[in-house]
């Protein structure tokens, strides 16, 4: 019997804050993004971990020695805060060219979903780095409009999912270290918050009609989704949503139609 592969939870942010262009490298470090160690999936795939709290820092040492000009690491809030945040300020005073992926999902979600200690808020984290003297720091959201008003630094913007791609590529080529914020909420906290009525409770569900989808398989490969199955039916193999695991994150809705 073969085992099930690792992967990120229904709805999960970091199926899409982790994905990766063409040409990119990633490293990772200990967190729930550890998984895309071993996830089948290039585009998603980390090629290198450190230590916690030590994010960043191998390429300091590396960079003077390869012809690869640029890395992206991925980062959690969590590790960020705890030990992290020096490694991006000697980055900075190293002149290394590197992208931090910072995954601000609020919640240290694989040892239980404490509270990060010494959380700062996106618009003040953005300050600080603007201080450090990162480059660029974009904040990728699906409400971008909430940072219209938050008094970001000069060097911050604000961008919606749909201009991921673009933003990812325009950050690899500015020169020196640049930050990706990448704002959403932990799925499965969500989830149970909205059993516990803390957050409202999703109003809108997706359901896929059998008879239009054509099986392309765009919408798994899009979104990483574990609750997109495939199925067997009267019309052939469709794609199905589990029900019962769906987070109600809507990703999937960007799928080919």
């Amino acid at each position: 019997m073969r085992a099930a592969t690792p992967n990120y939870c229904s709805g999960c942010p970091h199926n899409v804050s982790t994905r990766l262009l063409e040409g990119q490298v990633a490293w990772g470090s200990p967190g729930c993004h550890s998984f895309a160690t071993i996830m089948e999936q290039p585009e998603r795939q980390i090629v290198s971990m450190t230590q916690y709290g030590g994010e960043g820092l191998p390429w300091v040492g590396l960079a003077p020695f390869t012809d690869r000009r640029h890395i992206v690491q991925n980062v959690g809030d969590g590790s960020l805060f705890h030990s992290s945040y020096l490694n991006l300020r000697y980055c900075v005073a190293a002149g290394v060219n590197i992208t931090f992926k910072i995954l601000y999902n609020g919640f240290i979600a694989n040892t239980g979903a404490q509270a990060p200690m010494g959380a700062k808020s996106v618009p003040t984290l953005a300050r600080l780095l603007a201080e450090e003297g990162v480059r660029r720091v974009a904040i990728v959201s699906k409400n971008p409009k909430a940072y219209r008003r938050a008094g970001l630094p000069a060097v911050a913007r604000a961008y919606g999912l749909d201009q991921y791609e673009r933003v990812v590529r325009a950050l690899e080529r500015e020169p020196g270290v640049t930050v990706l914020i990448y704002d959403e909420m932990c799925a499965n906290e969500r989830r149970r918050q909205r059993k516990r009525a803390k957050l409202p409770a999703p109003e809108r569900f997706v359901a896929i009609n059998p008879e239009v989808c054509e099986a392309c398989g765009h919408c798994g490969a899009l979104t990483n989704c574990m609750s997109l199955q495939k199925v067997e039916t009267e019309f052939g193999p469709k794609t199905r949503v589990h029900q019962s695991s769906c987070n109600q994150d809507y990703s999937c809705l960007q799928g080919d139609w």
